[in-house]
């Protein structure tokens, strides 16, 4: 979760990352406006990942939300991406890590 610049609160959720028998499912998001009050209804961000969300409000103006495993897309990525935005969690902008972060990971 994240307070935002405009005042709302963001939340993204992870819903199936893969791994066990669940599917790659895309990460949700879900805001609101009241402070936590109430919630709009979660929708879907495909193509963003499906696993391990975060999020941070760096300033009024950007946010930034880490995830991993980008299968979404159609070609297998270890990698992770750090995603940001500059209107309120609207649309959002990709770069990419090293897969190396993970330490549990095998190198081949």
């Amino acid at each position: 979760m994240a307070l935002l610049g405009n005042g709302d609160v963001l939340c993204v959720t992870r819903m199936g990352a893969g791994d066990g028998k669940g599917g790659y499912m895309p990460l949700y998001k879900t805001v609101s406006s009241d402070k936590g009050q109430t919630w709009s209804t979660a929708a879907a961000m495909p193509g963003i990942g499906c696993a391990r969300p975060h999020l941070v409000q760096l300033n009024d103006n950007i946010t930034l939300l880490s995830a991993g495993r980008s299968m979404m897309r159609g070609a297998y990525s270890r990698s992770f991406s750090v995603w940001a935005s500059t209107d309120h969690a609207v649309t959002w902008v990709r770069s990419d890590g090293s897969y190396h972060h993970n330490h549990k990971a095998n190198i081949t």
